[in-house]
């Protein structure tokens, strides 16, 4: 890999530890992450099983087995974060050591972000959901914002007042943390406890909690964030859906007749209630400097392929525009998943100006699973998409907006052989379509991704 071309004041501190790992005092004094920049949180669920890795600036970040890690991309090798001699890893003596709840769950949403480093957490036997700071030099740890849980409930407290469940993964963009959080009320006897998702920001410097939302009888999603702007949307069904005690009530277990059609289970009804009848969506778009929230688009879902999908999405912005995806339907009134058409729309006036360049085509996503989505437009104004070929291939184009010029790269697989998750050291970081489920990663520089030249990724096997 090509030397970096910035500066790191690092201090690395190598030390052999009593159980044989390497672990490091990690120096960032000075590192200045993009603002535009989209940064994914690292995750890792029951057990310290390893989800993924949060690519900084100087490398990769991630938890694993309650501990803190860091693989520097230049010597490929991985080393705890802890600065302490001789530590065991062990204990909450150690700078990179977070204990596991009752559950299991440990640290999570690790990201570097500037000078320091982002996590979430909910200690056993803590009454709240915290996300922290941490100043890697000396391990030293300050509470960013946090979330009463059920624990800090009491018998006489009102039964309506929600508490914080779980943080969704965690995002980070200009400053900001975006995540969903999963909020409930204190169980009742009687089951009639609400719950709801709620879209929320953390201003990083300040620890301002913002919400997008509160408590309804909508389903509502966090869908794309940009340093300006975050895209959130809700749904919900158009058409009741018949419950399951309701079901069984009216017809046992047994088949049933309802709206004229025939189902021999509930399970066989709700699948066709859920892929055949349409739900009511809205797309919001909310300004974080100003905190006005306005709607993009209100409808309801079409049928493609096999369920429903929403007609419009939004993939980024340009100047100040959103990147909107749209479905168009055929002669007959069907819609069709390679019949897609682009347009940048003016959310103050409406104006919507369509890309004839991008028509049938699909977005090439930049982002981890795990994530919410990015700005697909890359800072010099690229926007790369495919389109499915006869043969079962794909061909990938690099748009352009800034000379609204498209250009053809390269034939793939239809799988995407690789899959960009954000850029590093003047090239592309991501996971090769062979290695979409484990712990290996790839990089390869723009030129040879541009050329189609993909034999020359360098591979990182954590």
């Amino acid at each position: 890999m090509k030397k970096r071309m910035f500066v790191l004041l690092l201090v690395l501190v190598l030390l052999l530890t009593g159980c044989g790992a390497s672990s490091i005092t990690l120096d960032l004094s000075g590192v200045k992450t993009d603002p535009e920049r989209f940064v994914w949180g690292s995750v890792s669920v029951v057990n310290g099983t390893l989800l993924d890795v949060s690519l900084g600036d100087v490398g990769l970040f991630y938890p694993k087995e309650n501990l803190l890690y860091y693989y520097d991309l230049e010597s490929r090798q991985e080393y705890v974060l802890c600065g302490r001699a001789n530590c065991m890893h062990n204990s909450t003596k150690c700078e990179a050591y977070f204990a596991s709840d009752a559950l299991g769950n440990g640290v999570g949403n690790v990201a570097q972000i500037d000078e320091y480093l982002y996590c979430t957490y909910c200690g056993s036997g803590t009454s709240e959901l915290a996300l922290i700071r941490i100043d890697l030099r000396d391990g030293t740890r300050k509470t960013v914002a946090s979330f009463s849980t059920a624990n800090s409930v009491s018998a006489s407290d009102d039964q309506n007042t929600f508490f914080a469940e779980s943080f969704r993964q965690v995002d980070y963009c200009n400053g900001w943390a975006w995540f969903e959080l999963q909020m409930g009320q204190r169980y009742r006897t009687d089951g009639s406890a609400l719950y709801f998702k709620q879209i929320t920001g953390v201003n990083l410097e300040t620890g301002e909690v913002v919400a997008l939302n509160g408590c309804d009888d909508w389903t509502w999603s966090l869908d794309h964030i940009c340093p300006e702007r975050i895209y959130f949307s809700r749904r919900r069904d158009a058409v009741d859906q018949v419950t399951e005690a309701e079901y069984f009530e009216q017809f046992g277990d047994g088949p049933a007749e309802i709206d004229g059609m025939h189902f021999e289970s509930y399970f066989e009804y709700w699948c066709w209630h859920c892929n055949e009848t349409p739900d009511q969506y809205e797309l919001y778009v909310y300004t974080i400097g100003t905190g006005e929230t306005k709607q993009l688009w209100s409808g309801e879902t079409i049928y493609v392929y096999s369920g429903q999908v929403t007609q419009t999405d939004v993939y980024g912005e340009f100047e100040g525009r959103a990147l909107m995806q749209e479905f168009w339907a055929d002669e007959d009134g069907n819609y069709d998943e390679n019949h897609t058409a682009y347009y940048l729309l003016d959310m103050e006036t409406g104006e919507r100006e369509y890309i004839d360049e991008l028509l049938n085509g699909h977005v090439l996503a930049l982002t981890n699973n795990m994530g919410h989505a990015p700005t697909w437009v890359l800072p010099d104004g690229t926007f790369l998409h495919m389109r499915n070929v006869e043969d079962g291939t794909c061909d990938i184009y690099a748009y352009n907006f800034n000379t609204g010029e498209e250009r053809f790269l390269f034939n793939d697989d239809p799988n995407i052989t690789f899959r960009i998750y954000g850029a590093y050291n003047g090239g592309h970081f991501g996971k090769h379509c062979d290695h979409q489920s484990d712990m290996t990663f790839y990089w390869i520089s723009k030129e040879d991704f541009y050329a189609g030249n993909l034999e020359a990724m360098i591979q990182y096997d954590l």
